[in-house]
């Protein structure tokens, strides 16, 4: 790492010398410190930019002594969780949009949530990258919150993300979406998401967001099935066992 000069944030003296331009950063980051790995991702999100690079990992630096590190473990997160891996073997995130209770807190609250679970599945000084699976599906007995609502949490939600935890998501996928949401995605809120998130996202057109109950009147087989092109990116042994069964015709292997 070149030599930098960073204001704004008055860190533990490792951090502070570290960012003042020594020739290698500490290798741990249990004191705040930064790794050459990290600095690389930030560097990489602001297309190597080093001036950009420089203001926005000060910027996290800070959030993260001043937030993160003090965000107290939360009950909330009940409907996003980490298990599997993709095809391509990054870690696999799933979230399911009908069980988030938005009167269980704020969006930012929520956002902190997901961020603390970043922090602790992914090692600073390692180069993992998540697969992040978004099923916009409701169920019976959830919260299932308005599409609306979720759209106003998404932009919140990826910026702080993006901007904190720069070059970690591979792909964001986001299915099923009729096609008139997709046409919003792509007109209302792709326009004003981060350049580097907008490029993650995939979406995979297909039914809305009815109970199961609902689809189970219908054609069970069809309905509580995925987008085929879903097993693109992962199998039915990515999926956790309680949510298999919303993911009929998903290759198993």
């Amino acid at each position: 790492m070149s030599a930098m000069e960073i204001t704004g944030y008055a860190g533990p003296p490792a951090v502070a010398n570290e960012l003042a331009g020594a020739d290698l950063p500490p290798t741990k980051t249990t004191d705040g410190g930064v790794s050459p790995e990290e600095w690389a991702r930030f560097l990489e999100y602001n297309f190597g930019d080093e001036a950009a690079a420089r203001k926005q990992l000060s910027t996290h630096l800070q959030w993260r002594a001043e937030k993160l590190a003090k965000w107290p473990s939360s009950e909330r997160p009940q409907w996003v969780h980490i298990h599997g891996r993709a095809r391509d073997g990054s870690l696999l995130m799933h979230a399911v949009g009908g069980k988030l209770d938005l009167t269980s807190g704020t969006y930012e609250e929520f956002t902190m949530d997901i961020a603390a679970i970043f922090d602790k599945a992914l090692d600073r000084r390692g180069n993992e990258k998540l697969t992040i699976i978004l099923d916009t599906r409701g169920g019976d007995g959830w919260p299932n919150p308005p599409g609306k609502s979720m759209v106003n949490f998404a932009r919140l939600a990826s910026n702080v993300l993006s901007t904190n935890f720069p070059m970690r998501v591979h792909q964001l996928i986001i299915y099923p979406l009729p096609w008139p949401f997709g046409t919003l995605y792509q007109n209302v809120i792709k326009p004003f998401m981060p350049t580097r998130v907008a490029e993650a996202v995939v979406i995979l057109e297909g039914a809305g967001r009815g109970s199961d109950s609902a689809r189970i009147e219908g054609s069970a087989q069809e309905t509580l099935s995925c987008p085929k092109e879903l097993g693109n990116y992962l199998t039915m042994d990515a999926i956790r066992p309680d949510m298999r069964s919303r993911h009929i015709g998903l290759p198993e292997k």
